[in-house]
């Protein structure tokens, strides 16, 4: 819900949810990023750290990244059919599954595509 209006009185307007289709080559990894990714730490559920994701693929800082996974309101939700945890009160602990950080990848690529900024 975005809200506009002047002093005291404000008008309260429910925004549509924006939808992402990535594109094909928002999924290409270079060799490194798949490396990288092959190599993160994986836990007993399959989860690795979202930190360890923006951090060395997207070369972001989490606190940003976590806002389109946490619900944030006014924020382009981009993992709600994703396998992901976000229960923790601190987005340092935030993770989300192995087999989804592609796809949140290449979401998150054409969000920033589409904004007009630049990934990796």
């Amino acid at each position: 819900m975005a809200l506009f209006g002047r002093g005291k009185k404000t008008l309260a307007v429910e925004a549509e949810p924006v939808v992402v289709v990535p594109t094909p080559e928002s999924y290409l990894f270079t060799d490194e990023q798949e490396e990288t990714l092959d190599e993160m730490k994986v836990d007993s559920n399959g989860m690795v750290r979202l930190g360890d994701v923006t951090r060395n693929l997207l070369g972001e800082q989490v606190q940003y990244i976590s806002q389109h996974l946490s619900g944030q309101a006014g924020v382009v939700q981009l993992g709600d059919d994703l396998n992901v945890d976000v229960s923790s009160s601190s987005y340092h602990e935030f993770r989300i599954h192995h087999d989804d950080v592609q796809e949140f990848v290449a979401r998150l690529r054409t969000l920033r595509k589409m904004q007009g900024r630049s990934s990796r």
